[in-house]
């Protein structure tokens, strides 16, 4: 690490620019396979960036989910970690990305941020903390092997190029209605019945992991909004409750891919699994035709082969990695010193 290198917190507005490079240069292999770039995206984030600067400001909640540290060496940003807070007790904590520029890399810049989100995490009453790494990044598998972290899960990340014209079919013996941004309880019901132990070793299903903040259920309609999106959800409920869940996020801008998220109780998976999925292409009739990314658990013996039947493609594989937070944590330099 250089002598001049310092480190700081992420400032959204300031280094949005700056994020987006790096991004672009250290995921160009998922850009490429969803045909798109992170600069697409760019001027929806930059307006969705400056209201959750300002939700950050009042609410604590808000803050503490969307937090970052940068690597800065004479005013350039060459390396970045992002991570947040995963429900309102703060014991969960997740990385969602890290990249360096091309040309610092293999210089300890992305261990350094590493450690440093780890500690804050502990900090703010972190236990645990857990992120993903694309299976085949070997440099980044043996950085966060090294930190202590552990495998315990992993997702295929899937794409389909062109959405079927399909009917919405009718589900026997399950009422399907539609679920709103703060209707927290149905998702949290399908978590737990979803959610192998082995998962829940590292990433524990708690109701609190799935309130929202009220200020934020407020105002996701206007966060919609900005980012150009219509987000739907629906919950298929019998006399077991709830049994699944299906969350669909279209966008309404052409270069930008649609997303799915289906989760569905174990025995239900057959039966459920191919009229919700026919419900979701249903539903994007009238939005642009882009392509539709979903992620699925690699063991998924139902669904998996369900998608591609329908014409789901494996882009990546993910493994998921977790470790527990405490006084074996890796050491943090202070923000804003060098090394």
């Amino acid at each position: 690490m250089d002598h001049g290198a310092i480190v700081r917190p992420v400032d959204l507005r300031r280094d949005l620019e700056a994020l987006a490079r790096l991004a672009e240069e250290a995921f160009a292999e998922e850009f490429a396979r969803r045909g798109s770039t992170f600069g697409d995206t760019l001027h929806e984030q930059r307006r969705a960036a400056a209201l959750l600067q300002g939700l950050g400001r009042i609410s604590p909640a808000v803050r503490s989910a969307n937090l970052g540290y940068v690597c800065e060496e004479e005013g350039e940003v060459t390396s970045v970690v992002t991570f947040g807070r995963r429900g309102r007790s703060g014991e969960a904590w997740e990385i969602d990305s890290v990249a360096t520029a091309a040309s610092k890399r293999r210089r300890g810049m992305a261990r350094r941020l590493v450690a440093q989100a780890m500690w804050r995490a502990e900090q703010l009453g972190g236990k645990r903390v857990t992120l993903k790494v694309r299976r085949d990044n070997t440099g980044a598998y043996g950085l966060y092997r090294s930190l202590g972290f552990e495998h315990y899960h992993s997702t295929v990340a899937l794409k389909l190029t062109a959405v079927p014209a399909v009917d919405d079919p009718p589900l026997d013996g399950v009422r399907l209605r539609s679920l709103s941004f703060g209707d927290w309880r149905p998702r949290f019901e399908v978590a737990c019945k979803a959610t192998p132990a082995a998962v829940q070793r590292f990433a524990p299903v708690a109701a609190e992991q799935f309130m929202r903040p009220r200020l934020l259920v407020w105002l996701a309609p206007v966060l919609a909004r900005l980012s150009a999106i219509a987000v739907m959800g629906w919950v298929a409920e019998c006399g077991e409750g709830a049994v699944a869940t299906l969350r669909l996020l279209a966008r309404r801008k052409a270069k930008m891919p649609h997303e799915l998220k289906l989760e569905i109780a174990p025995d239900y998976a057959g039966t459920l699994g191919e009229p919700l999925l026919r419900k979701a292409l249903h539903e994007l009739r009238g939005f642009p035709p882009r392509y539709l990314e979903a992620e699925l658990a690699e063991s998924d013996e139902k669904l998996l082969p369900l998608f591609e039947r329908y014409g789901f493609e494996r882009m990546e594989t993910w493994d998921w990695l977790g470790r527990a937070l405490g006084p074996q944590s890796p050491r943090a330099v202070p923000v804003g010193q060098g090394q």
